[in-house]
């Protein structure tokens, strides 16, 4: 069993799936660190050495890798599911869920680390949620191809056990 959680940058999908995996008692993988530990630099530096064509690729061969994992879940990153046909691979070697947040959510998530995202660097607060939904509106097409759509600005305020029940009643 392998669940890929899918969203943009902000979602939740690290903190989530670390969550997940604890209450679950299977594995967690980030698919950035993973990229990071393996080509020993961070993804800032590849982006602005390489390009984001480069790194698309890496992407894609650490994202395939992952099919050797069992009994876990891995946090994608937010670009992950919209290149390469990255998510029909997704959805046939794992179970996908999208983490699904507002740009108002995500905006407030995000501000405090704008550094350690290349694609949104150096952007003010009008230029961040002008980017963000640009972001969203471009990929949303690939994140509901997922078997799950998690609502989380409506989590925030409700129950956020409810996804585990969710995730019970998928995989059993």
């Amino acid at each position: 069993m392998r669940i890929y959680l899918v969203g943009m940058m902000g979602a939740g999908k690290s903190y989530i799936g670390k969550q997940l995996s604890k209450k679950l008692t299977i594995s967690f993988t980030d698919l950035d660190e993973e990229i990071e530990k393996g080509e020993k630099m961070s993804i800032t530096d590849i982006f602005e050495l390489y390009g984001e064509t480069h790194f698309r690729s890496l992407e894609k061969k650490y994202l395939h890798r992952s099919s050797s994992q069992n009994n876990t879940i891995i946090a994608t990153g937010g670009g992950t599911p919209c290149f390469n046909d990255n998510m029909e691979w997704i959805n046939s070697n794992g179970w996908s869920i999208y983490l699904k947040a507002s740009p108002s959510l995500l905006i407030h998530r995000l501000k405090a680390e704008l550094d350690k995202r290349p694609i949104l660097k150096g952007l003010s607060d009008i230029e961040l949620e002008s980017k963000l939904e640009e972001m969203l509106g471009q990929r949303e097409c690939y994140y509901q191809k997922a078997d799950v759509i998690w609502n989380q600005d409506r989590a925030e305020k409700e129950n956020k056990n409810e996804l585990l029940t969710t995730i019970h009643k998928l995989i059993w």
